[in-house]
């Protein structure tokens, strides 16, 4: 066992992870930049000390013997248990003992054996490194059938935020001084605070849509939440927490329409950090108007959304989001969040 060497990696591992790509979008959480070297990768080959697969992150101990003959305990971190399980890594994939292969983003300080592993080979030689595609290529269907409101009901998966090397919003004078002095240690992320509209549209995990005459209920697989948008004129709650606003949807031209405003005041309400790294708050005058139409034969729900907010916006922002259909029996994995595993976004990387 021991740290492998950069010219060991491709004889190591090559023919293990010859079928899997390793995709580090999945972890593409604005924290781990703070930690991490995402444009570089060492490799550890070591005895399994712990295994767990948590929210928002799984984490390993790893003993490693280093070339000085030394045991050196390696904490590798690595996605939400929801990201793994779709790789295929159950909660007895690596057992306590078992000689494994890690891929990791090393940490920005040198010498700290705390690393975000991004591909794993198991004792078996079984590789894990990205999530399978589970979007669905069904046969085109009728424009009727293919756009009808119905057909937005079923099981979507959220893509991978779009990186961008700007805000795309215009911030006011208050909105840009907070972007100006973003702690990435300060981020709601670090307390388990849920995201909501438009963040939880950034978050690439599962989302299901069931509709009725009266109401539509959205069930998103980041964070578990649920939120019910009534279809009568008097918005409502869309959830008990009242993470979500209160809410009313109506049926516009084969698109659902919500009108939403009643938010709470959010430091990450504004959901910039998957696209540029650092978020922007919300205040309580936050108001969104949301379109959800199909396209593609079906398979293809472009949810597309405007928002103002006076406090943090000098503008309305415009975005469309397309989520891409997956098997309605798809599962939709846990995510509960663990407040000591969310905590590890808040160490101090020096």
């Amino acid at each position: 066992m021991g740290v492998i060497s950069p010219n060991k990696l491709t004889a190591l591992l090559s023919a293990a992870l010859l079928t899997v790509s390793i995709s580090p979008h999945i972890y593409a959480h604005h924290s781990f930049a703070t930690h991490y070297i995402p444009s570089q990768s060492m490799e550890l080959e070591g005895s399994v000390v712990e295994f767990s697969l948590r929210s928002p992150h799984s984490e390993m101990l790893l003993d490693v013997l280093g070339e000085d003959g030394q045991v050196t305990q390696w904490s590798i971190e690595a996605a939400a248990s929801a990201h793994l399980q779709r790789m295929g890594i159950r909660r007895d994939t690596f057992g306590v003992g078992d000689t494994i292969k890690v891929v990791a983003w090393p940490n920005r300080k040198p010498g700290n054996p705390l690393v975000f592993g991004i591909g794993f080979v198991a004792t078996n030689g079984e590789a894990y490194g990205s999530p399978p595609d589970l979007t669905l290529d069904t046969a085109a269907v009728s424009d009727s059938e293919a756009t009808g409101i119905n057909s937005i009901v079923g099981r979507w998966q959220i893509p991978y935020p779009q990186r961008l090397a700007e805000p795309p919003m215009t911030l006011s004078n208050q909105g840009q001084t907070a972007w100006d002095n973003y702690d990435p240690q300060l981020s709601p992320a670090n307390t388990c605070e849920t995201s909501s509209i438009p963040g939880i549209l950034y978050a690439p995990f599962l989302a299901d849509i069931q509709m009725t005459q009266d109401e539509v209920v959205f069930q998103f697989e980041h964070y578990a939440l649920v939120r019910t948008v009534t279809l009568q004129d008097e918005p409502i709650a869309s959830d008990p927490q009242g993470v979500f606003g209160q809410a009313s949807g109506r049926i516009e031209d084969n698109a659902l329409v919500i009108e939403s405003s009643g938010y709470p005041a959010s430091k990450w309400g504004l959901a910039l950090a998957a696209q540029v790294g650092a978020d922007v708050p919300s205040s309580a005058q936050k108001s969104i108007v949301e379109s959800y139409s199909i396209a593609d034969g079906g398979n293809t729900l472009n949810m597309a959304f405007s928002i103002e907010d006076p406090v943090y916006l000098s503008a309305p922002y415009e975005h469309v989001v397309s989520l891409k259909r997956v098997a309605d029996d798809e599962p939709m994995f846990e995510f509960e969040c663990e407040l000591d595993s969310a905590e590890r976004f808040s160490l101090d990387p020096e």
